[in-house]
């Protein structure tokens, strides 16, 4: 990946090249087990907050590998964050998020995050104060009620359905989203339209082309 990165930057000059990473908590409950690690939030913090910092000692030198490599940023997955509570999500991912986005940081390399759970838009505020450049939601969460959450110098992405859209719809039916989407959050300048997670690689290209066909219409209106 790191390889990957470097390789993409001498050849893509117009757009940021991120590397991609799994959150700590997302990480240490693959590690432990991820029924195991919900169970530990409660029943053994002390092994769980081990675990989570060995993780974030691993990701920030995998994220600063990255940053060696030439990326403009780095794009971390949290998803397993989205299971507990918003107050736990702040003790065992937005803390540790936190010191990755304070030790790779800077002017010229940006922390993205992605959280595609169910509870990530009750989590908003705990990922505004991880210090995060961007954040990325999934097809869950009310953008228009998270919008109004997120301070304007912070980027905002989301949120069209994977399989509903992207998969299982038609390009009629990609079309009415993006047009819904857009309509409702379109006029916020930190906003930026984009899938609520990873794009299957069965999607067709068809709707794919009217997920962007569709965006640039409306954009012409403005």
């Amino acid at each position: 990946m790191v390889e990957a990165c470097s390789l993409a930057k001498k050849v893509i000059s117009d757009r940021p090249v991120l590397g991609g990473i799994l959150g700590p908590f997302s990480l240490g409950g693959r590690l432990l087990d991820v029924n195991k690690a919900l169970v530990y939030t409660k029943k053994n913090p002390e092994l769980l907050h081990l675990t989570l910092q060995k993780v974030c000692e691993f990701l920030i030198d995998y994220g600063g590998e990255f940053k060696k490599a030439g990326a403009d940023g780095v794009f971390i997955a949290e998803p397993l964050a989205g299971l507990i509570s918003p107050k736990m999500s702040e003790e065992f991912s937005g803390a540790y998020i936190k010191k990755i986005v304070d030790f790779l940081q800077d002017e010229s390399f940006s922390v993205f995050y992605h959280n595609c759970g169910d509870a990530a838009g009750k989590m908003t505020e705990s990922i505004v104060n991880t210090g995060v450049r961007a954040i990325h939601f999934g097809n869950k969460v009310n953008m228009k009620e998270v919008m109004d959450l997120i301070p304007p110098d912070i980027l905002v992405m989301g949120n069209i359905d994977p399989a509903a859209c992207f998969v299982n719809g038609t390009p009629e039916i990609m079309r009415a989203c993006v047009r819904a989407l857009l309509d409702s959050v379109g006029s916020y300048n930190n906003f930026i339209l984009s899938s609520g997670c990873d794009v299957p690689h069965t999607a067709g290209f068809d709707i794919i082309h009217a997920f962007y066909h569709e965006a640039e219409k409306w954009q012409e209106k403005l």
